[in-house]
């Protein structure tokens, strides 16, 4: 085996062992939605990553979060509103939070964010799996090695975390 394909699998099995330890955690606070994401987002790479984070009613982890939307280059992810319910409810969610990665490093939300998270907010209601928060990542710190840094579009909104 090459060099390069003994990191790409030492590289998978370092994402399977993130998945496995995000199973279970307890989110309380944004912090804690934070560190689950972490090891997610850096998927995207340049492109613009839209994940979900099942909970359930105790607001514990149902699984790693999941890409539901994969932006083209450089683009931004169109999110599919079905498939995000479609992965919530296969898990049996009571509950959700949303993240996105903004590549430019922006961390204001844009319109569509926020007229995204108010579409995501309703149709919480009707499908019973209640929207806690839509955090934004500012991927450009993975590119120094930074702790990436997010923001609650909730607290940037509204000006209180709803967690």
């Amino acid at each position: 085996m090459n060099e390069s394909a003994k990191t790409s699998e030492r590289a998978e099995v370092m994402r399977a062992d993130a998945r496995a330890r995000s199973v279970g955690v307890k989110v309380s606070a944004t912090a804690d939605a934070v560190r689950v994401f972490r090891e997610a987002i850096p998927i995207a790479g340049e492109r613009e990553g839209f994940f979900v984070l099942p909970l359930d009613a105790s607001r514990c982890t149902l699984s790693a979060p999941i890409l539901v939307s994969l932006g083209a280059d450089h683009g931004t992810a169109a999110v599919d509103a079905g498939e995000l319910f479609r992965e919530v409810l296969k898990v049996g969610a009571e509950a959700m939070i949303v993240a996105h990665n903004h590549p430019s490093g922006d961390l204001r939300p844009s319109v569509a964010d926020r007229t995204l998270t108010k579409m995501l907010e309703e149709l919480s209601t009707l499908m019973n799996v209640r929207l806690i928060d839509h955090l934004i990542e500012g991927a450009a710190t993975f590119k120094d090695n930074a702790n990436p840094t997010f923001v609650s579009l909730h607290e940037f909104v509204e000006g209180s975390a709803i967690l």
